[in-house]
């Protein structure tokens, strides 16, 4: 067994380390605290931090809430629209609080 650099643990009272698994590998929920080696450098944030992470990265668009007139007049061409040409199947996406790009994540 290698030495533990880090550990995850849930409220549960389970653990997940570098011995279980990689970091990415843990589950996400859940988590009371991370417990690592310094040179790891596991860090923690807040909500509004992973927000403004996520914009900078820009694999991720937040949806916007507007008002019935506005939306309709935006949607309305976007759903006639066949962008013909694009050699792809269209899938129109609406109504989410976020977007990704899955391409990037592949």
């Amino acid at each position: 067994m290698t030495p533990v650099k880090w550990c995850i643990h849930y409220e549960d009272g389970s653990t997940f380390s570098n011995n279980d698994g990689r970091f990415q590998d843990a589950p996400a929920f859940g988590v009371l605290a991370v417990v690592c080696d310094k040179d790891e450098m596991v860090l923690g944030g807040d909500l509004a931090g992973l927000v403004d992470y996520l914009v900078r990265v820009g694999i991720v668009k937040f949806g916007r809430m507007t008002d019935n007139q506005t939306y309709t007049c935006v949607m309305t061409p976007v759903r006639k629209d066949p962008y013909p040409g694009l050699g792809f199947e269209r899938v129109i996406n609406e109504r989410c609080d976020y977007y990704w790009w899955m391409g990037e994540l592949r």
